[in-house]
């Protein structure tokens, strides 16, 4: 009979073995103990107790006195873990691929029971990264409990189940919940071998019968123990043997849908060789041999190349032989020759998708004593995805091997040490190598280098770039081997002889979710740069390979906070909203989160204080002292803007000052700040700061803002009213209460007056004429809403004097207005100027043509338009009067009656006419605005077929001079359409005729040529009305009309563009014949 009895602690195994005699009769108990470290769920000791002949009770009897003698032995020796060498190696495996991110096995809970969901992100990122298993992301997996897992777990549980791993077919993942051996394996199982061993019963049967078949799990005899996590590291270990994954990856037992190498072959694969010209083999050195090239029919996986040796050599001649890729990458380890004299080369699970098309060298090693030997390889046989295998037109090279001391480069490690702080995409140095040539030149096209430190490069690394004298070559690329090495190429890059380059390696990290990490690259060994002599093509070697190199520190990224305006204090009034006490800018590659900080207020008086970052607000908690305020849990995005802003309690005391402790935003608020992807300690990585300014609390203020700029003018002797301020008036930060308007400004002379009228929201609130030097209007309690604006206007009833005795012509004056808060106290005060007032004998003025005011050819008629003038101010005066005006007219007599004469559309009544025809308008008094006034002077009587010229000559007594011409015919002939035809120019006409039956001929366009000459077109004989006819265009240049003739009943008209520009414009376009 036997059972055993479980202790926690492993110092048990003190116990070696304990004979205890019970009894009589040759009944005894041997007890003894142990520890399982990868067998059991958790590093326990036990004591297994066989009994030889003894009754139950007796042996209870004395398990209890072995559980007295563990209780005795246990305290004695507690003390720290004792993972033992495979366990160690189980971690360090674990580790170095991701599948556990503890920087140290002490954090790792070697001895933890494990949970679904860790067990989800483990096997999902092995499998990935082993067995190149993809996820499905078309399979639907959904479960009702993913928002309990813990930290990022939730993903993995989708994954895990994409990957065909767990999760099959259920609703509720449990991610919480431990898993026991009999999981751990069918899941373990799942993840080699696909679905293979489903179906058993109980479900994990055939799955850990299998993995004790394939060596990895050797105790399968308690399925329903708690499995721990440093025992799935070391299962994950031993499935990841180079020889158990290249079986389950070669034979397509991995069925799960992700990994179909050699599952399905199709396609063909042909395989020749290309010689290595003028090369020799060195003796007891590397050399190149072929260059295999695989050429396949769709993209393809190579898994291994048998090679069999040639040549006049034996077995013993050769010590290694591999394959390497274009870029001078090993792609194979190296392998012996067995004793059929055959090599076969396991392509490295990295580079078997080759696609349609790759070429591998043969590379040896020799051995001593094999000059004049000759050595070559053929392929024999090719293992791959492909259906077809054609190696018919694969011929074998054979190369003789010579004593040779190929050359050696000396390999420096340059640089500094340095410490980054860390940003994404950003290149960094990484290592620094100083190649020098020896007596001959050579050609780098690479270099191996081994990390020494800690960073995963695998993990991590994103781009690299390789730099020689400060230039980037070309055609780099990068790999990262299973030894972890950094493997580099690009173009060639020849160092002349006893010359030296040095290789800059910058590097850029995808991200980085731990910080302090290190880098230090060095050679692995001599043969770690890819190089060959320029003339012979022979590979060189390092002379000393470095021992020591530079370490390269990737710290969090920096926290750069950049300070705004620094203003040590600002001015707000009690129950003031939004008012800023700080900002600037933060910068940070990485988003920061900060648990929580305070900031303490010197007095009491605010009500709520905020951090804006981006467009995210944070507000604080006020403390029950009302001045201490915690600000808990606030995210700093990558180049945001940052605000600290408060809100002031109304009671807030008036004249006091509060102050801020910390007196600014930095390093201090960081102490508790993390990075959000890594949730590594912000620590130190803190420059710059954001200053909190102090607040002093003062009366509510006003604004009051001009909108109107322009001088108004009054004319001498004339009484007007004029706006002389129209603006807005904001009470910012409290209710206002409008109390008084005070106008204060220059004096006026005697017999003058000013009388201002103010209006509030478009009411008038008051008016007060001007007393000596100032005006005070007194408002009937007109209250403006808290950050509410209302419009201002002020208009100015004015009566001016301008003599010997009164001098003054300019007038400058200030409005303020006063106002109260709730409690009475002054508040909303603010001020402005009027515009300037200006006294003038009459109105400055502009003239200028209306759109429709055009020198042309009008049809005999009444009720012509003979010129259309808008007059405007000057002066930049908004306001003055259009008081008279005089204009004459040539080429017809006209008196008062026959002209119509309107004033912005208003018939002018007071017009006289001279003998000499000048005709006066006078007594207007017409206010002119911003858009001026129009003047219209109508022919009123039908006028004769003439030339007519109207000046307008004198505005507000002071003299304009604006012509326009308006030529009067029987018969208006005109062009309204003109067309280019691919060089010929097709017109349109229409004729207008006063009297019908008029005949209309000999229309000619004239124009002048590149000489200067004027030339007319053939006449077109007889005209009418929507006519059209063609004239041919010069080869090399457009004309343009400059006169048009055409005769009515044989009598000439002729029409001039230098008279008459308005005729000559079709729809805007000069009348013109297109060149051809």
């Amino acid at each position: 009979m036997s059972c055993f009895m479980e202790f926690g602690n492993p110092a048990i195994n003190s116990l070696s073995l304990l004979n205890w005699g019970v009894g009589h009769d040759r009944q005894h108990i041997i007890l003894s103990s142990t520890t399982f470290i990868d067998e059991q769920s958790s590093k326990k000791s036990f004591i297994f107790i066989y009994t030889h002949r003894m009754n139950v009770k007796k042996m209870f009897a004395a398990s209890t006195g072995v559980l007295m003698l563990a209780t005795l032995i246990t305290p004695a020796v507690n003390g720290a873990a004792n993972y033992g060498a495979e366990l160690t190696g189980a971690y360090e495996y674990a580790f170095s691929k991701g599948i556990t991110t503890m920087s140290s096995i002490d954090n790792a809970n070697m001895y933890g029971e494990i949970t679904r969901g860790q067990l989800a992100k483990m096997i999902s990122n092995w499998a990935e990264k082993e067995l190149g298993t993809k996820v499905d992301a078309t399979k639907v997996c959904s479960f009702t409990d993913t928002n309990t897992a813990e930290g990022d777990l939730a993903a993995y549980l989708t994954k895990s189940c994409q990957m065909g791993l767990m999760g099959q077919g259920i609703d509720a993942f449990r991610p919480n919940a431990k898993v026991t051996r009999g999981e751990f394996g069918t899941t373990l199982s799942r993840a080699l071998w696909g679905n293979k061993y489903n179906g058993a019963t109980p479900f994990y049967a055939n799955h850990l019968q299998a993995l004790k078949d394939a060596g990895i799990m050797t105790k399968i005899e308690t399925p329903s123990q708690l499995e721990i996590r440093g025992y799935v590291m070391l299962m994950l270990q031993r499935s990841s043997a180079e020889s158990l994954i290249n079986k389950v990856v070669n034979t397509g037992a991995n069925n799960t849908g992700a990994n179909t190498t050699g599952v399905v072959k199709a396609g063909d694969l042909k395989v020749t060789a290309a010689a290595a010209t003028n090369r020799r083999i060195i003796q007891n050195a590397v050399s190149d041999l072929d260059t295999i090239t695989l050429e396949a029919s769709q993209d393809i996986n190579l898994e291994k190349v048998v090679l069999e040796r040639y040549g006049y050599s034996s077995s013993s001649d050769v010590e290694a032989v591999w394959l390497e890729n274009s870029k001078g990458e090993k792609v194979t380890n190296e392998r012996s020759l067995n004793s059929k004299d055959e090599v076969s080369l396991t392509i490295n699970r990295d580079y078997r998708a080759i696609g349609k098309k790759a070429d591998l060298t043969i590379v040896v090693k020799t051995a001593n004593n094999t000059v004049n030997k000759t050595i070559g390889f053929k392929v024999k046989a090719v293992e791959s995805s492909a259906k077809n295998l054609d190696i018919s037109s694969y011929t074998p090279f054979t190369y003789d091997v010579t004593d040779y001391t190929g050359s050696k480069v000396a390999v420096e490690m340059k640089g500094s040490n340095r410490s980054y702080h860390y940003t994404a995409n950003k290149m960094y140095e990484v290592a620094r190598l100083q190649v020098k040539a020896p007596n001959s030149a050579v050609v780098v096209k690479g270099f191996s280098l081994k990390n020494t430190w800690n960073l995963d490069l695998d993990r991590y690394l994103d781009k690299v770039e390789v730099l020689v004298d400060g230039k980037a070559l070309s055609n780099v690329s990068y790999s990262v081997n299973r030894d972890r090495d950094l493997v580099v190429s690009f173009a060639d890059k020849t160092i002349d002889i006893r010359k030296n380059v040095t290789f800059v390696v910058n590097a850029s990290f995808k991200t980085l979710d731990r910080y302090g990490e290190t880098v230090t690259l060095l050679p692995r060994d001599d043969s770690a740069i890819n190089a060959v002599e320029e003339k012979t093509k022979t590979r060189v070697s390092i002379l000393t390979v470095p021992a020591a190199g530079k370490t390269y520190t990737f710290n969090g990224s920096e926290v750069r906070l950049t300070n705004g305006k620094n203003i040590t204090s600002v001015d707000a009034a009690a129950g003031s909203e939004d008012v800023v006490l700080g900002s600037g800018t933060v910068t940070v590659s990485d988003i920061v989160n900060i648990t929580s900080f305070d900031v303490v207020a010197s007095n009491t008086g605010i009500d709520t204080l905020s951090m804006i970052v981006g467009n995210e607000t944070f507000d604080a908690t006020r403390g029950s002292d009302k001045k201490t305020f915690t600000f808990k849990n606030v995210v700093l995005e990558k180049n945001a803007p940052v605000r600290f802003e408060a809100d002031l309690d109304d009671q807030a005391t008036k004249g006091i000052t509060i102050n801020f402790t910390p007196s600014t935003f930095g390093r201090t608020q960081f102490a508790n700040a993390k990075y959000d992807e890594s949730r590594e300690p912000v620590g130190s990585n803190v420059i710059g700061s954001i200053t909190l300014s102090s607040i002093k609390v003062q009366a509510a203020k006003g604004s009051l803002t001009r909108n109107n700029s322009r001088d108004v003018e009054f004319v001498n002797g004339q009484t007007a009213d004029r706006v002389v301020f129209e603006g807005t008036y904001t009470a910012q930060k409290q209710d206002v209460t409008l109390k008084s308007i005070d106008i204060d400004g220059t004096a006026l002379d005697a017999d003058e007056n000013l009388e201002f009228h103010v209006y509030v929201d478009g009411t008038e609130v008051g008016s007060e004429s001007l007393n000596g030097t100032s005006a005070k209007i007194f408002v009937n309690d007109v209250v403006v809403a808290k950050g509410k604006s209302v419009p201002v206007k002020v208009v100015a009833n004015g009566y001016f004097v301008k003599d010997a005795t009164h001098t003054t012509d300019t007038y400058t004056y200030t409005i303020k207005v006063n106002g109260e808060d709730k409690d009475g106290n002054a508040a909303g005060v603010a001020s402005a100027s009027l515009v300037t007032i200006k006294n003038v004998d009459t109105g400055s003025v502009t003239v200028t043509d209306t759109n429709t005011n055009r020198s042309t050819v009008v049809l005999k008629n009444s009720n012509i338009t003979l010129g259309k003038f808008v007059v405007k101010s000057t002066n930049k005066a908004s306001e003055t009067n259009l008081e008279n005006f005089k204009f004459s007219l040539v080429g017809g007599t006209m008196t008062a009656d026959d002209y119509s004469i309107r004033v912005n559309g208003t018939e002018a009544t007071d017009v006289a006419v001279t003998p000499a025809g000048v005709v006066t308008v006078s007594n207007l008094s017409e206010t002119i605005g911003d858009n001026g006034v129009e003047i219209e002077i109508v022919a009123k009587k039908e006028l004769a077929a003439a030339e007519y010229s109207l000046t307008l000559t004198e505005v507000n007594g002071k003299p304009v001079n604006r012509t326009v011409n308006k030529k009067v015919v029987d018969v208006l002939v005109r062009v309204v359409k003109m067309e280019n035809l691919n060089g010929d120019t097709r017109y349109t006409l229409a004729v207008d005729e006063y009297e019908s039956g008029k005949v209309v001929t000999d229309l000619v366009f004239k124009y002048k040529n590149a000489a200067g000459t004027v030339v007319s077109t053939d006449p077109k004989a007889n005209i009418s009305n929507g006519e059209t006819f063609t004239l041919a265009g010069d080869p090399d240049y457009n004309w343009t009309i400059t006169e048009v003739e055409y005769k009515v009943d044989g009598a000439l008209q002729t029409i001039k563009k230098a008279d008459y520009e308005d005729y000559f414009s079709i729809d805007g376009t000069a009348l013109k014949i297109f060149r051809s």
